[in-house]
């Protein structure tokens, strides 16, 4: 009995352990973004650019400098995205005429180490033409991101006109030349997807190297890239949807490394080996596809929250600082101030006689739950303040800890496990019914409660 008491207690804290650290996996803030296809065909890997205030978010603490702690997401996949100065991208998946409502959150913890680079419909990068990055017979090329071969027209990945060429020369196929005279080719079978695309040349072979695999290589014979004035274009064509990092290697030494690790400034892509190599963008555009961004607001507004029936809902207050966010006019059929946020039309505008008591307040048209009654609120709501906790996360703790405390009772009443188990499940369905706690923690919980009861009754 005391050995099927300590084990089922074991069991149960385990989940805790596992459920908690993904309950603290999350942001503070949270912008809906609204995309649906136009195009009647379904598509994969669309990138996506929504125009928001990144600049005045930082500004305002709602960012952090570097942008990194973000994230974008599709229900509870994490998309490719990337931070601008004015705006985001992302990659979505849709299919014909589908409408997603996607979510970028903010001073998400734990925060990413990098961004991809997403250049839009049509974008590209320009690596302007200088003698560090002639690359002659002694280079690697190394790009990673997602990559369309399905067209085979021609897009190129990597351009440098009558030197050097990357591309996608036929359906499901990658070429890269030296086009030199005569022009030298490796040749390899690429589908659709990410990869990470490697050439290499040594002065004597030129090789092709997809996904660790070399698919192609091919004698120099003396062949080497023309040295000319023609700049590098990178991804350029809708050659690929999205870019992880590109690496640009000549002699043996790492001359350009793209790999966003900062909020990228207006058309600039920081070249991480030094900004003599700095990258110009030219933004691309949504092909077949609308977009609309719904506004940051307190991710608090879009969980369960305390109110009794007929209460006003919370009303979130903003920073204290929030310069460059909202613009102030004079109503002059009242004499006061209204306050009007530049990157929200979603939040509300209210009038006041005073900038400092504007308030942002989650709108219920982009609630992603309704907001219900919770018990204990006078106690809760104080006690997730001092913890830095949003108070649906601490009802969702508490609900784990009442459901583990009455499986125990239940162990130790009846001596099975199985019991148990069972009434723990049921604790945290009611927790899930209540919306404090995401479905998700009921099924992890099952297949891992499953699998414990299973394994210890082979032991």
């Amino acid at each position: 009995m005391r050995r099927k008491l300590v084990t089922s207690i074991l069991l149960n804290l385990l989940l805790l352990l596992v459920v908690v650290g993904g309950l603290w996996a999350a942001g503070v803030y949270r912008a809906v973004v609204e995309v649906q296809d136009s195009s009647n065909t379904a598509r994969s890997s669309i990138p996506v650019l929504v125009t928001m205030n990144i600049t005045g978010m930082v500004s305002n603490g709602l960012l952090g400098s570097s942008g990194l702690d973000s994230r974008v997401f599709d229900g509870s996949a994490e998309l490719p995205y990337m931070v601008v100065s004015d705006r985001i991208g992302l990659v979505v998946d849709l299919t014909q005429y589908q409408q997603k409502a996607l979510r970028f959150e903010t001073l998400y913890s734990p925060a990413n180490t990098s961004f991809d680079f997403i250049p839009g419909g049509s974008g590209l990068i320009t690596l302007a033409d200088a003698a560090a990055v002639e690359i002659g017979d002694n280079f690697e090329i190394e790009f990673e991101g997602y990559v369309d071969t399905s067209a085979g027209d021609d897009r190129d990945l990597v351009d440098k006109v009558s030197s050097f060429r990357l591309y996608n020369s036929g359906i499901d196929e990658i070429t890269a030349s030296i086009l030199d005279a005569p022009t030298l080719s490796v040749v390899g079978t690429v589908t659709s997807g990410y990869h990470t695309i490697l050439v290499t040349a040594d002065g004597v072979d030129i090789e092709l190297t997809v996904d660790t695999i070399l698919l192609d290589t091919e004698p120099l014979l003396g062949g080497s890239a023309p040295d000319n004035a023609n700049d590098w274009l990178l991804v350029g064509e809708n050659s690929a949807s999205y870019m992880t990092y590109y690496k640009h290697t000549v002699g043996g030494v790492l001359i350009v490394w793209y790999e966003p690790i900062t909020i990228i400034s207006g058309t600039t892509l920081v070249d991480r080996q030094g900004a003599a190599q700095n990258g110009s963008i030219t933004w691309g555009s949504n092909i077949n596809t609308t977009v609309t961004e719904g506004g940051l607001r307190t991710i608090e507004s879009y969980l369960s929250a305390p109110a009794g029936e007929g209460d006003i809902q919370i009303v979130y207050p903003a920073p204290e600082d929030i310069t460059g966010l909202f613009e102030t006019t004079l109503n002059p059929y009242t004499d006061l101030l209204v306050e009007s946020l530049l990157y929200d039309s979603a939040f509300l505008t209210i009038e006041s006689s005073s900038v400092s008591t504007v308030l942002l307040i989650g709108s219920l048209p982009y609630a992603s739950s309704p907001i219900v009654g919770l018990p204990y609120a006078d106690l809760v709501v104080p006690a997730a303040e001092g913890l830095e906790w949003s108070s649906n996360a601490l009802y969702g703790v508490l609900a784990m800890f009442v459901g583990i405390g009455v499986g125990v009772g239940v162990m130790v009443s009846t001596g099975s496990m199985l019991l148990s188990v069972i009434a723990v499940g049921i604790g945290l369905s009611m927790g899930a019914g209540m919306e404090v706690l995401g479905w998700w923690v009921v099924i992890v919980y099952a297949l891992f409660a499953g699998s414990f009861i299973v394994a210890a009754r082979n032991m």
